[in-house]
Order: C-alpha cells, then structure tokens, then sequence
C-alpha cells in the first residue's frame, strides 16, 4: 500500500483523525470534505461566473448556473417533446409527466412529486394553519405566500 492511499484510508477509515470547523460545531472525517462544508455552509470559498455578477459556493453550483443561464444546452425528453435547460430539471420532469409520482396524500387523492409538495398541499389543503406577515396585516394559508 502506497503512503498516500495509508493516508487516506486512515482519514476515511478511522474516526480518531477529525476536522472540525472553526465556524461552527461540524466536525468533518477528512480535510477535502471540511473545505466543502465550508464553502458550502460559510461560503469561504466563491466562485463568480465570468458572464454575469452570480457568485456560486461551489464548483457544481457554478457550473449549474453556467449551463442553464449561459450555454444553449437542451435536455430532451426521450418520452416526449419537452425540453430542459438542465439534466436537473429533465429529471423532475420525466418523474412529473412519466413517472410513478412517489408520495400520495393521506387525505386527498393528491399525488406529489417531493415530500415538500406533498407539505404544501397538507398545509393548504388539510391543516388549519394561518401565516402572519410580520410586516402588515396579511395572513396566508402558506409559508410561501407570505415570502411574496
């Protein structure tokens, strides 16, 4: 075994090497994976895209940013005419349109895509719940319509 795969085997492996966070309580098995929690929760390291002002926390989310907004990349449905900006979206859709939709509601017969869409519809749909705007007088069935 190589010196470097013994150390990162000891660094994946064995519990005893720890990385915490100087920012917060996190403590990280490796130092690669402490410096992604940083940029992704501390946003110690940005990366601006060289077309436009967006600032990303990290390498995947610039190059998402770069691919949707910069690039004519299409994503097309291989199940019908759609298609997508991104590989993300392309795959929310073919769950969506051809898919099993994964989360029934209990109470209606609602079929969400995301266990978040199935709590929108609970909230709006089945639950008593009132949202105050902290800044009038407004109250919303949603949180999210009280963000508007």
């Amino acid at each position: 075994m190589s010196l470097e795969k013994l150390k990162k085997h000891k660094e994946c492996s064995h519990v005893e090497i720890q990385h915490p966070c100087n920012q917060c309580d996190h403590i990280a098995r490796t130092f690669k994976k402490l410096k992604k929690h940083k940029e992704r929760k501390h946003g110690e390291v940005q990366y601006p895209c060289g077309q436009c002002k967006y600032i990303a926390v990290g390498l995947k989310e610039l190059n998402i940013h770069k691919e949707s907004d910069h690039e004519d990349i299409q994503h097309p449905c291989n199940q019908c005419h759609h298609i997508a900006r991104t590989f993300k979206n392309l795959k929310k859709h073919k769950k969506r349109k051809h898919g099993e939709m994964q989360n029934p509601c209990d109470q209606c017969k609602y079929m969400a895509v995301t266990l978040k869409e199935l709590n929108i519809n609970k909230e709006r749909n089945h639950e008593d719940v009132q949202h105050l705007c902290h800044q009038c007088d407004y109250i919303a069935k949603t949180f999210l319509k009280v963000k508007k």
